[in-house]
């Protein structure tokens, strides 16, 4: 099933396709420096210059030449009109180069009057060489008033060269196929470790058990607590629904009140997030087949996933097994011939340079006899092959294999394992081969993340990496206002979850953030309201906050940041002024319950410059001890410059901290083709 799947997506016609664009190789004549076909689009405070340059076009007589001249907000861009048509699949293609302080050239198909709305979108980070910024993405709805839009936000000044531009419709939604024969559901009946298969989320599922088996030897088994969940993932698999029937099937029982819920979903979850084909049951005592058919769309990337979720009432057991999604029916058959998983005793996959690499493997035969051999290749983070090791098998029909592989690896890094049997890869798994941690002071220490503070399991791998601060933030709220003070005056503190921390060697990072309902100003029912974005009602009871929270931490917590990325409407709802005085009102509380503590400000982003302007004129920094900023991926030398100029108070550089940044890379830790991922999963 799965090699028919793959060779599917290999052999799928393409699509006949025409460019929709007039004039793409930028070729004269030209009107006020911008080619036939195109229009200056530029905005904001951005003096730009646009000519068509005939020096080293990428291809034909020339190229366009756009050059920032002076910028201190806005972008320099230009468009083409277009118009779209709904769940149709667009390929973007264009040539570009840049010399100055140009830190990305992007490129977007969207709505040309407001809103604005972005239907695909790339970008690049370009340097003096040509290079392909090439992405694509299928729209959701008709657009007659869209545009391909090129445009770049230059540090100051700089100039980019676009040449030999596409814009590409395929004939048909991205290609993956003939909608399948047979299941679709990898491991379904867990004849090998689902934790290992699948994602697991909530309580642990027990694994294997031999009660309750609909098909094969094992079951999955979870024991449920009253008001507890648990839920399964599977990896995303490719294949072309087609608008066709199919049945989602399980079997399964329970002991107690237990509410099961199958969903069958689109990998594209960003603009396709409603359940494709939803089962829910509520399992007796009795093993039986539970199902439901109905038509499944067309995911928009061409791959699916199906979720699975449990929820109990009351104290609950609840097995299951035989999980299928098929065109044929409600009966179980296996999705692939050979079940696998991989699996290491190494905790989070982390091995240290001395350790022997041992790689557990687990196969079982769903269908005939199978006897040849399979091959364990390790990859690099760049894909790149580094160990391979035949793995010879000999299974009866039925029959389980356990083998234990040492690898004979010495190099340092990220790895990825792949068990194959020919091209077909039957499971993957992630490792890393990491020296010890250093015994770094955390006041030395630059290495910090977000975790969950409440997760033991997360404290011990951010030991183990060698973290040494987490700030709190997303992946925990406990300092924040909503989450401290949900009622007037009803405290909640976190004293285990600031324990657990600490006792992991980390410093925290604590975070004013977050207005509770009560205290805002945002209108009922708004966004704003729901992510307590505020503005608040009342200085002084934003003032409690902070004293009461600082106070009752004073031991385990002695920096604070006050807010997150003020300038941008999704965490703040006031001015800049507005801002600037909460953070002399923060700072000022903090200080009078823990004189020692330090304080972060102004959480800014060097690409807001008339923001940060504003708030630091207004005094946003006037009790800050430490400047803190964000910027992603690789920033230029302008705009570090641009933070340090920013730094400066009363004639000293404060001490600058990037409390929030990441790499820009493609992963491997993804199995699907480019096409089938949207941006933010390569992020």
């Amino acid at each position: 099933m799965l090699l028919s799947l793959l060779a599917s997506l290999l052999m799928a016609p393409q699509s006949r396709c025409q460019n929709l664009l007039a004039n793409p190789g930028f070729e004269p004549p030209a009107n006020e420096g911008l080619a036939q076909g195109w229009q200056n689009n530029t905005w904001g405070d951005c003096e730009t210059s646009f000519g068509l340059d005939s020096a080293r076009p990428h291809g034909g007589s020339a190229s366009q030449r756009i050059e920032c001249v002076r910028r201190s907000g806005g972008a320099s861009q230009f468009l083409q009109p277009l118009s779209l048509e709904a769940g149709r699949l667009y390929r973007v293609k264009l040539w570009v180069r840049a010399e100055g302080n140009v830190p990305y050239v992007g490129a977007c198909l969207r709505q040309r009057p407001e809103p604005y709305r972005h239907h695909v979108r790339g970008d690049i980070e370009p340097g003096p060489d040509w290079e392909l910024l090439e992405f694509e993405g299928v729209t959701l709805d008709p657009d007659e008033q869209a545009g391909l839009f090129i445009w770049f936000e230059a540090d100051g000044s700089g100039t980019v060269w676009v040449d030999d531009a596409s814009v590409e419709v395929s004939d048909a939604p991205a290609p993956s196929g003939p909608p399948p024969d047979g299941n679709v559901v990898p491991n379904g009946s867990f004849e090998v470790d689902p934790t290992r298969t699948w994602d697991n989320v909530g309580e642990p599922v027990d694994w294997p058990s031999t009660e309750s088996v609909a098909h094969g030897a094992r079951s999955l088994r979870c024991k449920l607590p009253a008001k507890g969940w648990f839920g399964l993932n599977t990896p995303c698999v490719p294949f072309n629904g087609g608008d066709e029937e199919f049945t989602l099937a399980c079997s399964a029982r329970a002991t107690g009140p237990v509410a099961l819920n199958l969903a069958v979903r689109s990998a594209f979850r960003v603009h396709q997030a409603d359940d494709l084909l939803r089962l829910t049951a509520k399992p007796t005592a009795d093993l039986r087949r539970y199902e439901v058919s109905g038509r499944l769309a067309p995911s928009l990337n061409g791959a699916y996933y199906l979720a699975v979720s449990a929820h109990a009432d009351a104290d609950a057991e609840v097995w299951l097994d035989a999980v299928s999604l098929s065109r044929q029916g409600p009966d179980f058959t296996p999705a692939a011939p050979l079940e696998a998983a991989l699996s290491t005793k190494a905790f989070a996959g982390v091995f240290t340079p001395d350790e022997p690499k041992r790689v557990r493997l687990e196969l079982f035969s769903s269908g005939p006899a199978f006897r040849g051999s399979a091959a364990l290749t390790v990859r690099d983070f760049a894909e790149n092959p580094v160990i391979e090791v035949p793995v010879p098998l000999n299974l009866a029909p039925g029959e389980a294999l356990t083998r234990e592989l040492t690898l004979p690896l010495t190099r340092l890094g990220a790895f990825r394992a792949d068990l194959a049997v020919g091209d077909a890869r039957l499971a993957s798994m992630v490792f890393s081969v990491i020296p010890p941690p250093a015994d770094t002071p955390a006041a030395q220490s630059v290495i910090g993340g977000h975790f969950a503070t409440d997760s033991a399991w997360q404290m011990r791998l951010a030991r183990r990496l060698g973290y040494k601060w987490t700030r709190i933030h997303d992946c925990s709220s406990i300092t924040h206002w909503a989450t401290a003070e949900p009622e007037p005056g009803q405290w909640r503190f976190f004293d285990e979850d600031v324990r657990r921390v600490r006792q992991a060697g980390l410093e925290i990072l604590g975070e004013f953030l977050r207005v509770p309902a009560w205290a805002s100003t945002a209108a009922p029912g708004s966004d704003a309201l729901r992510n307590g974005v505020g503005p608040f009602r009342d200085m002084a009871e934003f003032e409690a906050y902070v004293r009461t929270v600082v106070a009752h931490y004073r031991q385990d917590i002695r920096y604070w940041e006050i807010w997150n990325e003020p300038y941008g409407g999704g965490f703040w709802g006031g001015t800049a002024e507005q801002y600037a005085e909460l953070a002399r009102v923060a700072g000022r509380a903090a200080k009078a319950e823990d004189p020692g503590c330090r304080l972060l400000a102004p959480c800014i982003t060097p690409y807001a410059p008339e923001w940060a302007t504003t708030a630091l004129s207004a005094g946003a920094m006037e009790q800050a001890d430490l400047f803190s900023y964000h910027g992603y991926g690789c920033l230029s030398k302008s705009l570090y410059d641009r933070v340090n100029e920013w730094a400066v108070r009363g004639g000293r550089l404060l001490p600058r901290w990037n409390t929030e940044t990441g790499v820009t890379a493609r992963t491997f830790y993804r199995h699907t083709p480019d096409r089938l991922d949207d941006s933010y999963t390569r992020w």
